[in-house]
């Protein structure tokens, strides 16, 4: 796709607000103005960006957005460039008359560009036609060479896919022991798990989850009583991960 010159989005009423970039070959928006745009609550903007964008399996790294550091009244933010498919995606989620007052901006801003490359003129000199030929390969030449990068981004993404795709829809419970044999960490892979995961904020002092991720379908805590030789009767809490959680945990330790 062309890039889309600064002066056509300030001619359009929301060039300002949602300003169009090119980062690394891909048409962008700040995914940070997006969300403001859409009237969230500011002060959410972490939590929600890691739900809908790093943590989100349907948007991939380097093919539909590329995080980066700004500095935002003196302090360094992460924001990401995301492309205007995945812009309009989000903007679908909002369920919201600004959702798709910006969804409609996107539309018009690729249709402009779409009709600003369908617009050939023939050469009218020997070395004109020699200019349009060489941009012409040029443009090629750049076109193979994102395609060939989305290629090896998607091939790198690839066991993650296929691991999810293994353990998704399944109801089966996995102990925090097998999970550390799963995940290769040795034969003390159990205790640094644990600890691990403490240290994260995903379980609490005693080893339990926080409600949130239980909710999420990460863990369970599985009680069980047994009775000692005296006659009192004794209960055990243990924290089992289903196998969405076993994902969960892997991409935690990947980062």
């Amino acid at each position: 796709m062309e890039i889309i010159k600064r002066d056509d989005v300030l001619n359009h009423p929301m060039g300002e607000v949602l300003r169009i970039s090119e980062k690394n070959g891909m048409t962008t928006v700040s995914a940070k103005d997006l969300y403001e745009f859409l009237g969230y609550d500011k002060s959410q903007w972490a939590r929600w960006s890691l739900k809908n964008i790093v943590n989100e399996e349907y948007f991939i790294e380097g093919v539909d957005y590329e995080g980066f550091d700004m500095v935002s009244n003196g302090n360094i933010t992460t924001d990401y460039g995301i492309s205007l498919d995945m812009a309009k995606e989000l903007c679908m989620l909002s369920r919201n008359s600004r959702g798709k007052e910006a969804r409609q901006y996107f539309i018009f801003m690729e249709n402009k560009a779409r009709n600003s490359i369908n617009k050939y003129t023939l050469p009218q000199s020997y070395s004109e036609a020699l200019r349009q030929l060489a941009t012409t390969v040029e443009q090629n030449e750049k076109l193979q060479l994102e395609n060939k990068q989305k290629e090896e981004t998607i091939t790198k993404q690839l066991p993650k896919v296929e691991f999810y795709d293994a353990v998704a829809g399944s109801d089966d419970i996995l102990e925090m022991g097998e999970v550390a044999k799963i995940l290769t960490m040795g034969e003390q892979g159990r205790n640094q798990l644990f600890a691990f995961l403490r240290d994260k904020g995903v379980l609490m002092k005693n080893n339990q989850p926080y409600q949130k991720y239980v909710d999420a379908g990460y863990f369970k805590v599985i009680e069980s009583t047994w009775s000692k030789p005296n006659g009192d009767v004794q209960i055990n809490l243990k924290t089992v991960v289903y196998q969405k959680g076993l994902d969960y945990i892997r991409k935690l330790l990947a980062k």
